[in-house]
């Protein structure tokens, strides 16, 4: 169950990793990412740079590709670091289609919350006008 409310105050942070660039290239320009991408070392996207910025706890939305990997693993990263995650279904994806539900429900038992973009914007907007 969704706590009812976001944590008081709303750090909003957009970071964006990359696997290989040098050989897939960099993103698509209208993504607009207004920070730099960061090559990717690990599955999980919980590297240095990132986690020092997030006071603990944060509430942390998650949304990416390969849900069995790469959002599976930096979901159960930052869980085990004392955040919040909230992990938008509408919002990752796999080459396996079949392996979403079983990431998702992977990441429920281990205490992330499966909800929607919609759904979370909604709870970020109520708290924002509290």
């Amino acid at each position: 169950m969704c706590p009812s409310t976001a944590p008081p105050k709303t750090y909003l942070f957009l970071h964006c990793q990359l696997i290989k660039s040098r050989a897939l290239g960099a993103t698509v320009s209208e993504l607009d990412i207004p920070t730099p991408a960061l090559d990717k070392t690990l599955f999980s996207m919980c590297l240095r740079d990132i986690t020092t910025q997030l006071p603990v706890p944060t509430a942390v939305a998650i949304v990416g590709i390969e849900s069995h990997v790469c959002v599976l693993q930096t979901t159960l990263d930052l869980l085990k670091q004392g955040h919040q995650v909230y992990v938008l279904s509408d919002g990752v994806s796999s080459c396996n289609k079949e392996e979403i539900p079983v990431a998702l429900a992977r990441m429920r038992q281990a205490g992330a919350y499966i909800t929607t973009s919609e759904s979370f914007v909604t709870l970020i907007l109520q708290t924002e006008l509290m």
